[in-house]
């Protein structure tokens, strides 16, 4: 009747809330705003998704006047990172060439930034490098080169105050080997 065209003094709430995107792992806080109160469907603004997801927001403005909005969470995967090494087994004072693949931009332990590097350990190392994806995700990697001294068995003798015979030489597919 004579009330249907009132409205209240301060109309109907205009509520906001906020969408956006996450990591794997982050959390995200949603910031409703337009009214006095909030309700939450997760019972908090911050949530911790693990795949896309939305929360109705339902609010109360000074008026008593009821309203929901929807937030979406977008949850972005990590980048899966790996590195490989040209040589897997370097002698002391060789350089080896790793490489990153995965994501867009790589920070490496040795503070590099480049996608391939090159190392000259003369220990075995282990490598870092973190990848940063389109997404702004990251995630990372370690790659361990091996390092051997590379000591020929001449070096090995000498090692052992002993000689070493390898013979016949040239040889008919089997050998002697005396120390």
């Amino acid at each position: 009747g004579a009330f249907s065209n009132w409205v209240a003094p301060g109309g109907i709430n205009v509520l906001n809330v906020n969408s956006g995107a996450i990591c794997t792992g982050q959390s995200y806080t949603i910031m409703p705003s337009g009214a006095s109160t909030y309700t939450f469907s997760s019972g908090s603004a911050v949530v911790s998704p693990t795949i896309n997801n939305t929360y109705t927001v339902p609010s109360t403005d000074a008026y008593g006047c009821v309203n929901t909005a929807v937030a979406s969470v977008t949850v972005n995967t990590l980048p899966t990172i790996s590195a490989v090494t040209s040589n897997t087994l370097l002698c002391t004072g060789q350089t080896a060439t790793l490489t990153a693949s995965g994501a867009s931009t790589y920070n490496w332990s040795t503070s590099e930034t480049t996608t391939v590097i090159a190392v000259s350990p003369t220990t075995t190392t282990v490598y870092t490098v973190t990848g940063t994806d389109a997404n702004g995700c990251v995630n990372t990697t370690t790659i361990t080169q091996d390092v051997s001294l590379c000591t020929g068995i001449n070096a090995v003798a000498e090692a052992l105050e002993a000689t070493i015979q390898v013979y016949p030489n040239p040889t008919n597919g089997i050998l002697t080997i005396e120390l």
